[in-house]
């Protein structure tokens, strides 16, 4: 190779290694603190939403029914992903977060879904079949009773904001519950007063010159003096 070609080929080696670099710094997005968010409130009583799809893992078995409330009843079908099917009658329901199903088929067969609400995976339901085999809901399942928030007028305690390590801060919103707004932050160890009735890990209603608004609810955070 000449010495003329292998000056070019430096040239544009560099230029592209240049180019890459530049293109990379370009496109590099400043990284921002990511505010906490509430855990939704916890549920005291679950129940079905209206269609329900169960589907077993590794069996190729799905099973769809309709049921509201709090116990199940009516028709199943079960659909195999190979073109079978078979219909027959569940009943069961929820006992607090854990349920118990069992469907008859008209062909003398039976199966049972036992299981609990998955609440991270979307307040879904999981569990296996009497028979060992993993399954879980398609769709989420709904909360039919909320658990009531703090009383705002209990007496109020004095608390200090806590954070984990990675975050100065954390998010005040207007209501309780997960749904609310956004109405600002408070940093780490900032004193408040929160209901006696406040636990650790719950929304708590806080007050005083460092939250925002001069009052609002945060869920736990809170270290009790």
């Amino acid at each position: 190779m000449s010495k003329k070609n292998s000056t070019w080929q430096a040239t544009l080696i560099a230029a592209t290694t240049t180019c890459s670099t530049m293109g990379l710094v370009a496109v590099a997005a400043p990284a921002q603190a990511i505010p906490l968010f509430p855990l939704a409130p916890a549920c005291n009583a679950w129940a079905f939403p209206g269609d329900v799809l169960i589907r077993e893992g590794g069996t190729g078995w799905n099973v769809a029914f309709s049921s509201t409330g709090h116990t199940a009843s009516g028709r199943a079908t079960a659909s195999h992903e190979s073109g079978q099917s078979k219909s027959g009658n569940i009943s069961g329901g929820f006992t607090g977060s854990h349920v118990d199903l069992t469907v008859r088929y008209d062909n003398g067969e039976t199966q049972r879904y036992i299981g609990d609400v998955d609440t991270n995976d979307n307040n879904k339901l999981a569990g296996k079949t009497a028979n060992n085999v993993f399954w879980r809901t398609v769709f989420p399942i709904s909360c039919a009773e909320v658990v009531p928030p703090a009383n705002p007028g209990a007496p109020s305690k004095t608390a200090f904001v806590t954070t984990p390590p990675e975050y100065d801060e954390v998010d005040v919103y207007d209501t309780p519950g997960g749904t609310g707004n956004v109405i600002g932050t408070i940093a780490k160890d900032k004193g408040v007063q929160a209901n006696a009735d406040c636990k650790p890990d719950d929304w708590c209603l806080i007050r005083g010159v460092a939250v925002p608004g001069g009052q609002g609810w945060m869920w736990g955070h809170l270290r009790f003096e």
